[in-house]
């Protein structure tokens, strides 16, 4: 992020990772799936925190944020703090609406697997 308070980074997992520079009370970290190669390079918008990233086989992937870094901020202090189990951060919407209404489907489609 312009600021540095953010970093993306890349993965042979096909994934990729936004970590907080300085300890932020209740955020671990943001993982960003949708590439179907090793991704090579992460690199945040100028004075924003929408995010592109470069897989090996040449797809570029833009990561809408509808959030400011200061909304991000306000957003995690508000946050209760919870013991054990990592929070998730499905709420926040930092990514594009439509990944998150796939990644939900999924859930769903396990959680109805499991039940049976």
């Amino acid at each position: 992020s312009d600021d540095s308070s953010f970093f993306a980074v890349g993965s042979r997992d096909m994934s990729c990772r936004i970590y907080s520079l300085f300890p932020i009370e209740g955020f671990h970290y943001v993982n960003l799936l949708g590439h179907r190669s090793s991704v090579v390079a992460c690199f945040f918008k100028h004075q924003g925190l929408d995010l592109y990233t470069v897989s090996k086989d040449g797809a570029v992937i833009v990561w809408k944020s509808n959030m400011t870094l200061e909304q991000v901020k306000d957003y995690l202090s508000s946050l209760p703090k919870k013991k054990g189990k990592k929070e998730t951060y499905e709420d926040m919407e930092i990514v594009d609406k439509s990944l998150k209404d796939e990644e939900e489907k999924e859930e769903e489609e396990e959680e109805e697997e499991e039940e049976k």
